[in-house]
């Protein structure tokens, strides 16, 4: 070990830092043996101690909806009122049930429950038209009778100009003014000029207007409406169902989103559970690692109790470019550039291994050459830069086949989605001024179906696709 680490007994090297912590870094723990401090010592400032499991975790951790103690204490003190905390791209219920993205504030439905996503909205769909006699509601706005909100009362506008658009769930006044539909021909004058009532309000005539779910009278005539979680069809009396999982914005759930009839149901992958909001899926079963390659070594970081473990380290000459993990048989896979193969450790009996042998490992312009474990097959793919290939063969090395030769000029990165057999690589092009530029590409993991996702001058590094397999994500250097 380096004058910077501690030796645990087991031989393992920790930094110095983690020695008499209070937690047991070394896996024989040796790292509080002998400390001269009684354990447990004081936490960091700004953070707290778990009350039985011991470990420390940030003061801002507590009472946030997500368990990070061992113990799960950290949410089951007295957290009083609890303030609901949306992530970057999210927006706040009034009521604090729920968080919903961005985009659906002030689109026109009405997706918390209080409306409060649809309060003090300037926006307006176009005004409503006619067929037949029936007045239509522009399928563009919210989603009728269920989508009457807090901000469905008459809001008058004493601005110049064209007048105001009004929702699907409202009526205009002549006073330009939009007036919740259900205060519509009820006896009494809502609109400063008493259009809401009158006309044709006197006539029972939604007998007669074939709306599929609600029908409103109106002076103008009946006005056909949807239930919650239904939209009009051009026709202006039939309601279809809104699949919410499509929505522009992306979709309300964090994993899997399945479209049910006025409504939508979140689901998650395995080994993750539903959050009590409905739509966040938590991990489940044991503390989350983070796993991180530094030069010769490979790091184990638990991302719950912030404890370091090392799994291996190599010869100071070896360095690691890129890794990968088989969840199936429980191996971290990465590259070594000096002897240019892939090689595996066991991260129960810590058994090594060489999968592939004699890869042309070339540094393109900072980008390493890169590969991907199918943890569910076992296969390898993996990117030989110098001819230029991308490569596929058995978890044991063998039956090594080239899937894709044409058409690559510098690949760089390549990343899979097991579950649904795709890939996706990127590469960088060619140099030559004029050339084609860098793309982003995926194909079926036997290499069918080809197809370029996206190209642009730009340098893509560092693909990963989303858990669902549905959107993929890469770094532009």
């Amino acid at each position: 070990c380096s004058t910077a680490e501690f030796r645990c007994k087991s031989s393992q090297c920790i930094s110095n830092i983690l020695r008499c912590d209070g937690n047991q870094d070394c896996l024989d723990h040796s790292d509080e043996e002998g400390c001269p401090v009684a354990w447990p010592p004081q936490c960091p400032s700004g953070e707290v101690r778990c009350r039985r499991s011991g470990e420390c975790v940030s003061a801002d951790w507590l009472c946030d909806h997500d368990v990070d103690c061992e113990d799960g204490t950290d949410e089951k003190v007295d957290c009083g009122p609890q303030k609901l905390l949306c992530g970057s791209g999210q927006w706040p219920c009034g009521s604090g049930e729920r968080c919903v993205p961005d985009a659906w504030r002030c689109d026109g439905q009405r997706d918390c429950g209080d409306g409060s996503d649809e309060a003090g909205c300037n926006t307006r769909c176009p005004s409503p038209s006619q067929n037949g006699g029936v007045q239509i509601a522009h399928p563009c706005c919210g989603r009728g009778v269920g989508g009457l909100g807090a901000d469905c009362e008459s809001r008058k506008s004493s601005s110049p100009g064209p007048p105001q658009k009004c929702l699907s769930s409202e009526f205009q006044c002549g006073s330009r003014a939009c007036l919740d539909l259900r205060l519509v021909c009820d006896g009494k004058e809502h609109c400063s000029d008493g259009s809401d009532e009158g006309g044709q309000c006197a006539r029972s005539a939604c007998s007669q207007a074939r709306c599929s779910h609600a029908c409103h009278p109106s002076p103008r005539g009946p006005v056909c409406a949807c239930e919650q979680g239904f939209e009009l069809e051009s026709g202006g009396h039939a309601c279809r169902d809104v699949d919410e999982c499509q929505r522009p914005g992306g979709q309300p759930c964090s994993q899997t989103c399945v479209n049910t009839d006025g409504s939508y149901s979140c689901t998650c992958h395995p080994g993750y559970s539903l959050e009590p909001d409905g739509h966040t899926c938590k991990a489940t079963g044991t503390e989350p690692i983070l796993l991180v390659a530094i030069q010769f070594r490979l790091l184990l970081y638990g991302l719950r109790s912030l404890k370091e473990d090392i799994l291996a380290t190599m010869d100071k000459n070896v360095m690691i470019s890129s890794i990968d993990y088989d969840l199936v048989e429980q191996k971290v896979f990465w590259t070594d550039l000096r002897e240019e193969s892939i090689k595996w450790i066991s991260m129960d009996t810590k058994k090594k291994g060489t999968v592939v042998k004699g890869m042309k490992i070339l540094s393109v312009e900072g980008t390493v050459i890169d590969f991907a474990v199918d943890w569910l097959s076992g296969n390898i793919y993996w990117i030989d830069s110098e001819n230029p290939h991308i490569n596929v063969a058995s978890s044991e090395g063998q039956c090594p086949t080239v899937l894709f030769s044409e058409n690559l000029y510098r690949p760089a990165s390549v990343v899979l989605h097991p579950p649904s057999a795709v890939m996706c690589f990127a590469d960088l092009g060619s140099q030559q001024d004029g050339e084609r530029g860098s793309s982003i590409e995926c194909a079926s993991m036997d290499g069918s179906g080809r197809k370029v996702l996206w190209q642009k001058s730009q340098v893509p590094e560092g693909l990963t696709f989303s858990d669902s397999g549905t959107r993929v994500y890469w770094a532009d250097t």
